[in-house]
């Protein structure tokens, strides 16, 4: 009888110890949440929000960033990213090592990336045991799960929920190859009428480097969009589901911080703004008529004809430009860069 009543607290304890810590995540979450919102708003920088558009958080209608931003990539005939660069996979394929025995795959993206890139890659690698999903949202990371034990089983699959720029990692394995796909790692930090990020760009690569290394070592598969079709970019990214992706993010910030005053996130629109300079479309938020609010003790006050808040960075970066920033890494290139004619997406190993 005592074993029994032993056991029933034991398991009421880990419990309780699971329940604290699924409320520590999220008071975390919520802080760093309120963080991003706040330096967006007093215009201290600009980009660095749009990981919380693809997040979990239900909208009024239903729908979720994540699930609205695979609905705008699936609906966009237009949107040629993900498109172009499953085009390159053969060649990339082709190229890699055959001796890695783990993969680490920062941002999972869609189902449809994860068939048509992922899985593709997966099944040329005969000695690959394991793979690490490393996503900001648990919902990508679920469909992940699903997508590859299906289509690739045979692997053990573990969940990182976390920011890969910030969360300090070390996979298992001897030889792990990083994949940084969906050209993520172009996702910088610019205001409008900045110049290109290239130290933020650098520290990242050589962040991801770092969380790409087994015990024997291991590389980086990165993409970036070079194109300078700039008809060709616009078309990619004019879409009413993406205009709901990017205002998405204003529901949230009603939901989640509650802003005294007449916030109100149906009175926002996505504005774009393209600097072919700095080979950048900024996908901006601005204000449909003045608005006066406050989160916390911090006021602000917003009118229609400010400039627009900028909530991600579409960076399209040329060749020799990003060879560049790989030098300025420390990073030595596993190959030349991939890449075929009329395709404007290129691929880089690196370690």
């Amino acid at each position: 009888m005592s074993i029994d009543l032993l056991k029933q607290d034991l398991k009421q304890h880990r419990k309780n110890k699971t329940a604290l810590g699924d409320a520590l995540k999220h008071k975390q979450e919520h802080a760093a949440f309120k963080k991003d919102v706040l330096t967006l708003f007093l215009r201290l920088n600009g980009g660095h929000a749009q990981h919380w558009m693809y997040g979990t958080n239900k909208r009024p209608d239903g729908t979720t960033g994540s699930g609205l931003y695979s609905d705008f990539i699936a609906n966009n005939r237009h949107y040629y990213p993900i498109k172009a660069e499953s085009a390159l996979i053969h060649e990339v394929i082709n190229k890699l090592s055959k001796e890695y025995d783990t993969m680490v795959e920062f941002g999972v993206g869609t189902r449809n990336s994860l068939l048509n890139k992922t899985a593709r890659i997966i099944r040329t690698q005969p000695n690959l045991k394991r793979f690490y999903g490393f996503d900001i949202s648990q919902e990508n990371l679920d469909t992940a799960r699903q997508v590859l034990s299906k289509h690739v089983p045979g692997l053990t699959l573990h969940d990182v929920c976390a920011n890969f720029y910030t969360k300090r990692f070390r996979p298992q394995g001897k030889h792990v190859l990083g994949s940084f796909l969906g050209t993520t790692i172009s996702n910088l930090n610019m205001m409008v009428g900045g110049t290109l990020p290239r130290n933020e760009l650098t520290k990242n690569l050589k962040k991801l480097v770092t969380n790409s290394k087994g015990t024997s070592g291991g590389s980086l598969l990165f993409s970036f969009d070079a194109n300078d079709d700039w008809n060709q970019i616009d078309k990619a990214y004019s879409h009413p589901l993406h205009d709901k992706v990017i205002i998405g993010l204003m529901h949230d910030i009603h939901d989640k911080l509650k802003p005294e005053g007449n916030f109100n996130p149906l009175m926002w629109q996505h504005v774009q703004i393209n600097d072919k300079k700095n080979h950048v479309k900024h996908l901006c938020i601005a204000p449909k008529q003045d608005q006066f609010f406050k989160i916390g003790r911090y006021e602000f006050e917003f009118r229609k004809d400010d400039t627009p808040l900028v909530i991600t960075n579409c960076f399209k970066i040329p060749v020799d430009v990003m060879l560049g920033m790989v030098e300025e890494a420390g990073l030595k290139r596993i190959s030349a860069p991939i890449s075929a004619d009329d395709n404007p997406m290129v691929m880089l190993e690196v370690a």
